[in-house]
């Protein structure tokens, strides 16, 4: 039995490779371990897929793609369409 911080786990069968985050870095790490045969476990502090997937790199290239796509719309008038931006629903951004 292994505690940190208040939680406890229960590892019955053996590990060969323990790693800390489960963004790009340790992903790719357990990948590459599996393949050559390895018992791994990853252990993840805060939400699965770490900062790049959930916080940073993966949502800013979405939202800058919206935000390109209000800026475009502001100047589309000339070429005859006329269209009118009334807001930006950011769950589905």
């Amino acid at each position: 039995m292994t505690a940190v911080k208040g939680i406890s786990l229960n590892i019955s069968k053996p590990i060969d490779l323990t790693i800390i985050g489960s963004g790009p870095g340790g992903y790719h790490a357990a990948v590459r371990a599996r393949l050559r045969g390895l018992k791994v476990a990853i252990v993840e502090g805060a939400t699965w897929g770490g900062t790049c997937l959930n916080r940073g790199c993966v949502p800013k290239k979405a939202w800058y793609e919206t935000a390109k796509l209000m800026e475009e719309s502001t100047r589309i008038h000339h070429r005859g369409i006329l269209a009118e931006m009334s807001g930006v629903d950011i769950p589905k951004a």
